[in-house]
């Protein structure tokens, strides 16, 4: 996904939901991507503006957030484990089909517990992250 379809999917999506819904003042976060901090105009597209002027244009508040953040994300380190697993031992695969059938087969295979170990972890990630004061944990 490049930053003008990223723009897209708010314009489309995210704003018309927005207009729709009562909002006094929304604060957004996001990691910082390239495609989600963009700053640059494009010669070869004049209508795009960067997104970072977009979300100002949209009174859209961007939460400040660290280059390298904590790791309190518990999706990204479920995602981590879903990756590790679905491509075990440098696993490919031939086709999406194929792919899909991993992923599906991965997902079903997830036992409650490991959602609960990670869970239980963030206590202790809170923990680390007040010790340093805010900097990363990884």
């Amino acid at each position: 996904m490049d930053a003008r379809e990223y723009q897209e999917v708010f314009s489309h999506s995210l704003m018309p939901y927005l207009h729709n819904h009562s909002r006094q003042k929304l604060v957004y976060q996001q990691d910082n991507a390239g495609v989600h901090v963009s700053r640059n105009r494009r010669r070869s597209d004049p209508q795009f503006v960067p997104m970072m002027e977009w979300f100002q244009e949209q009174g859209i508040e961007l939460l400040k957030w660290p280059s390298v953040p904590p790791d309190l994300n518990l999706m990204e380190n479920f995602w981590g484990i879903m990756v590790r697993h679905i491509f075990n031992d440098g696993k490919q695969y031939d086709n999406e089909a194929q792919l899909k059938r991993a992923i599906q087969k991965t997902w079903n295979e997830i036992q409650p517990e490991l959602i609960q170990k990670l869970v239980d972890s963030m206590k202790d990630r809170i923990f680390q992250v007040i010790q340093r004061i805010g900097s990363t944990n990884r």
